[in-house]
């Protein structure tokens, strides 16, 4: 697998499920794109990089999105009231996809400056969700959501362990390692279900996997398994 340069000026055209046109990209994350019937396809926008380039195709795919949707599904969350996106790039940019995939109702994104936060509304609104932008400062009283999805690199969410409410919801933090996060420990304790950045990792492996042969479905449970023993072997030799 090669990732594709972050900012790489990829120009796509694709067909949304009515066959109409998708212009070219100009927003962060990635769109949805497929033909009638068919599978559905998440091809980069420009700002974003691609997580699956299959050079023989000259095909760029990102797997995010549809990694995103799998494991929050295989936990049974299929539709969401409402949610709460940390962080504003890439990652929380595909995490809006997400939930606009999954039918979600109003996102709160706590961002980090007015231009992040102004970018993932405009995002938002192209996606058709509802985005409300909050300081990071805020986002304590954020945690409160149905489903909350941290984005953002290890340690930036770390002192939000003090803000987990009584009876949390889900919470899906995309870091994996190291595992659990302070956030995800206080998570776990309070009661609330968690998913990890594992979860979304081996949904990305499968699907790329089905991409790059062309079979499917691929071994889920072999692949988390041994991502699982990776990791642990990675913790033990620090």
């Amino acid at each position: 697998m090669t990732r594709a340069p972050v900012g790489a000026r990829t120009r796509w055209c694709g067909h949304r499920r009515s066959a109409e046109a998708v212009p070219e990209a100009s927003s962060p994350g990635a769109v949805r794109t497929a033909r009638a019937g068919s599978t559905p396809r998440y091809r980069p926008f420009p700002t974003a990089p691609a997580r699956t380039v299959e050079v023989a195709r000259g095909r760029r795919d990102n797997t995010d999105i549809p990694g995103l949707v799998a494991a929050l599904r295989e936990r049974g969350v299929h539709r969401v009231e409402s949610a709460t996106v940390l962080g504003a790039g890439a990652t929380a940019a595909s995490a809006l996809a997400a939930l606009a995939e999954l039918g979600s109702g109003p996102v709160t994104v706590c961002v980090r400056g007015p231009e992040r936060a102004a970018r993932m509304r405009a995002w938002g609104e192209r996606l058709g969700v509802g985005v409300r932008t909050v300081a990071w400062e805020r986002a304590g009283a954020a945690l409160t959501a149905p489903l909350v999805l941290s984005t953002t690199p290890k340690g930036a969410a770390d002192l939000l362990a003090r803000a987990v409410p009584g009876r949390p919801g889900a919470l899906f933090d995309v870091v994996y390692d190291p595992w659990p996060t302070p956030l995800a420990a206080a998570w776990s304790a309070a009661g609330g279900p968690v998913l990890s950045g594992l979860d979304l990792l081996v949904h990305q492996a499968t699907r790329q996997v089905e991409l790059m042969t062309g079979r499917g479905p691929a071994p889920l449970a072999r692949m988390r398994a041994v991502g699982s023993a990776a990791l642990a072997t990675a913790a033990a030799m620090c």
